[in-house]
Parts: structure tokens; C-alpha cells; sequence
């Protein structure tokens, strides 16, 4: 590795850190990466600038954000109705097939 103040900061290919990814992607032919850069949104131009500035010494990315306390997941009524329709056709297979087995054992 080289250090030098002769050139801009970046890396080897030429690209920044403020560069837009996606752009350049498309600007070679492989749109999908910013079509779906767009999410829900669908908003023109889309955010190409960081939450917070680049520094101006190395390392030069920004601070990372504080880490948040892990929040406790919260029961929802929708959770508790979709774990009793996936359980109803479960308990009757092994309720059949019980049965069944039952049955069988009955008849030998």
C-alpha cells in the first residue's frame, strides 16, 4: 500500500466513499440494484447523502451510532392466531394417526 496527499482520497478503481453505488451500477447496465434502492418510497431523487458527514482524517467514515437496548418482542393477537392455525393441523395428523395406529394394534 501506497500513501500519498498527491491524489484524492478513495479507493484503487476510483470510487469515493460519498460515491452512489447504485448509480454507478446502473450506468453499466444492471438497473435492478437501484430500482430496488427506491423500496416503498418511490421518491425522485432518492437519499444519496449520508445521516452523518464523513470525517476528514482517517479512518474518514462517520461514527457508528450508539446501540440500542434489545426491545422485549411483543405479543401480538395476529402471532397468537396464526400459531393456533398452524397447531390445529398438526394435532389432527398425530390424532389420526393415532387412531390409526390404535386400531391396528385392536384388530392384531
Amino acid at each position: 500500500m501506497i500513501f500519498t496527499k498527491r491524489y484524492a482520497v478513495g479507493f484503487p478503481n476510483g470510487r469515493r466513499l460519498p460515491d452512489d453505488v447504485a448509480v454507478s451500477t446502473c450506468q453499466q447496465g444492471d438497473c435492478p440494484l437501484i430500482e430496488a434502492s427506491y423500496g416503498d418510497t418511490k421518491q425522485w431523487p432518492r437519499a444519496t447523502r449520508n445521516d452523518k458527514p464523513f470525517g476528514e482524517e482517517f479512518p474518514y467514515l462517520a461514527d457508528p451510532w450508539p446501540a440500542k437496548p434489545a426491545q422485549p418482542a411483543a405479543s401480538s393477537p395476529g402471532m397468537m392466531c396464526m400459531m393456533i392455525v398452524m397447531a390445529v393441523p398438526v394435532v389432527l395428523v398425530v390424532i389420526i394417526v393415532w387412531l390409526f395406529v390404535r386400531r391396528r394394534r385392536k384388530r392384531a
